[in-house]
């Protein structure tokens, strides 16, 4: 392999990272966009299903075309790796509903207070809207985010590696 070769097959391999980042920013963009408010709002950060979906998507794509080429040519090795492909796709399965799960509990609005008396309500109000808002966002913009990423870190791993 040439060093100019080795350069290309270098930044390919990072393309593997940076493009599912690049499509992060770019989806939180267009939902800014989509619902008309500030783009660092963070409903617009909370990606997590749809980076569960492209993991999804990338895994099942692989598989296709790993079966496609072992009805060309049969070989051991793609069954194996078909396996894995498949093993991954469940388990990006499996994350989409944990995720889902996640946005259908804490993507609402802050619960309200049941304390009685105008003052002391209100400072009960506020005192629920902090905690609601930093539970938020650990569980859509940290937790969720990340399973997302994982699935499609997983894949991109299995790929650089060669498994698959």
């Amino acid at each position: 392999m040439t060093e100019n070769n080795a350069i290309w097959v270098s930044l390919l391999g990072w393309a593997g990272i940076l493009v599912p980042v690049v499509l992060l920013f770019v989806m939180a963009l267009i939902r800014s966009i989509i619902k008309r408010n500030d783009f660092f709002s963070g409903e617009n950060l909370y990606l997590g299903v749809d980076l569960c979906f492209a993991g999804l998507a990338a895994a099942l794509v692989q598989a296709t075309e790993l079966l496609r080429q072992h009805f060309e040519k049969p070989s051991e090795s793609q069954f194996s790796q078909l396996i894995i492909v498949l093993a991954l796709a469940f388990g990006n399965g499996i994350a989409l509903l944990v995720v889902t799960k996640l946005h259908q509990k804490w993507d609402t609005e802050c619960p309200k207070t049941s304390v009685v008396g105008r003052v002391a309500a209100e400072r009960d109000q506020k005192r629920l809207a902090r905690n609601h808002g930093l539970k938020q966002i650990f569980w859509l913009g940290i937790a969720s985010n990340g399973v997302g990423f994982t699935t499609i870190l997983m894949f991109v791993w299995l790929r650089a590696e060669k498994i698959v």
